[in-house]
């Protein structure tokens, strides 16, 4: 337990009876204390913080680096996003070169449109060639001639924006900030870059946790140094009574300074270590993490990673590797940078998909870092709904309901926001017939 605190344990932020990705057996597993089992508290998280359709939530979700989709290309993206579980289509136009997002079966005869081809900035299905705008509207059915064309038949589309080499699919009419806009490095000509993307084994929120744990580099990775360990001098801000002052319509931000020993790995990056080394680490949550090691100024490294549930033991991980070395370094050095990204990946999965299931209830003073992005999480619930199964009782205290189970949260909830949400509520309750 972190030194002088009482720290909550994450089961307590928990419901008990939610509407889950995958079902849970009859019988919740629990743990001899009685809490939930770690798959119980996953399964949980992912049923309230992730809502089967991308219509019904209020963050951006990242389905991959723009780097791999060329123009006139598709791709099938699994996704939790859609409805009914089916993938999506990601395709980028011929004309235009714009990314759009749609459903990967095709209405007429379910045949999945990854596997057709993009017809101008249409997407073409590859049974009978009906062909769809990025809007998801019926725009030519070949077998027709073209000179009628059923009523009433669209494909589900999502909307798509590209922002710093990530493509985010993000709520009708959104006007928030994306996560990459909080990392210059990401459109700054005076960085290099290499991106990412692959499925991951492994839960959305074990991944999420694994990002914003600093002291797992020192045994996980060589970039620290596993004989001292100990993480120097962190500072979490955003935690506590600070989340919802920053928290942004588009989720929360808590971030982390601390310093790590590093370890030489490299005659190439040896020159440029500093001991201590100064890491920054920001949880653009619910699905980003932002990380800065500043070495010899003014060096540094910037790793941006965005993960996607799929399922309950599958995500989508997405990543930008950026450093401002001298152009030539980083030109020449970029097919390395990439190669060691996919083994850093490679890393962490093995770690995360073999996670023995336990409750999160021993923490210490490095992992104030995570408690606090946990307890952030539960702010983003409360402020945006997310699942529809949290009601917030009153503004003054800071007792919540979860489904049917009541309980208590130690983060405080301005009594401004209590009274929108009060009127939001009322709004949308159905008037006497």
């Amino acid at each position: 337990m972190l030194a002088g605190k009482t720290q909550t344990p994450f089961n307590n932020f928990l419901p008990e009876d939610l509407d889950v990705l995958t079902p849970l057996s009859s019988r919740r597993p629990t743990t001899a204390s009685g809490g939930p089992t770690r798959d119980a508290l996953r399964a949980s998280i992912m049923g309230d913080l992730v809502p089967r359709d991308l219509a019904s939530t209020a963050v951006p979700w990242c389905l991959g680096a723009s780097s791999m989709l060329a123009k006139g290309e598709v791709k099938s993206v699994p996704s939790f996003l859609s409805r009914y579980g089916e993938p999506l289509a990601l395709y980028r136009g011929k004309k235009d070169g714009v990314a759009r997002c749609v459903s990967d079966v095709c209405p007429h005869r379910g045949a999945r449109m990854s596997q057709g081809s993009v017809k101008g900035n249409c997407l073409a299905c590859p049974y009978h060639g009906w062909q769809f705008d990025g809007d998801g509207e019926l725009a030519s059915v070949p077998s027709n001639g073209d000179r009628s064309r059923p009523k009433n038949v669209r494909l589900r589309s999502f909307d798509v924006v590209e922002h710093g080499g990530f493509i985010w699919a993000v709520p009708e009419g959104f006007e928030g900030e994306l996560p990459t806009q909080r990392c210059e490095a990401l459109t700054s000509p005076h960085w290099g870059r290499v991106y990412g993307s692959k499925v991951v084994k492994g839960n959305y929120l074990d991944w999420l946790q694994n990002l914003g744990d600093i002291s797992h580099i020192n045994y996980v990775h060589e970039f620290a140094d596993e004989e001292q360990g100990e993480v120097l001098d962190m500072r979490v801000t955003g935690a506590g009574d600070d989340l919802p002052r920053v928290t942004s319509p588009t989720g929360g931000a808590v971030k982390c300074n601390a310093a790590v020993h590093p370890k030489e790995v490299s005659i190439w990056t040896a020159p440029m270590q500093v001991d201590p080394c100064p890491i920054q680490s920001i949880m653009a949550l619910p699905n980003t993490s932002l990380v800065t090691v500043s070495l010899r100024h003014p060096l540094q490294f910037w790793t941006v990673s965005s993960v996607m549930p799929i399922d309950r033991h599958t995500s989508l991980l997405t990543w930008c590797f950026a450093n401002n070395m001298p152009w030539p370094v980083r030109h020449l050095a970029a097919p390395a940078f990439l190669e060691e990204t996919y083994r850093t990946i490679a890393e962490d999965e093995e770690v995360i998909e073999s996670l023995v299931e336990l409750p999160p209830e021993v923490n210490v003073a490095a992992d104030r870092f995570q408690m606090a992005g946990l307890r952030a999480l539960r702010v983003i619930m409360t402020q945006h709904e997310l699942g529809g199964h949290l009601k917030v009782l009153d503004g003054s205290s800071s007792t919540i309901r979860f489904g049917g189970r009541k309980l208590v949260s130690k983060i405080h909830v301005p009594r401004a926001h209590m009274r929108k949400m009060a009127r939001a509520r009322a709004e949308r309750k159905p008037g006497p017939r």
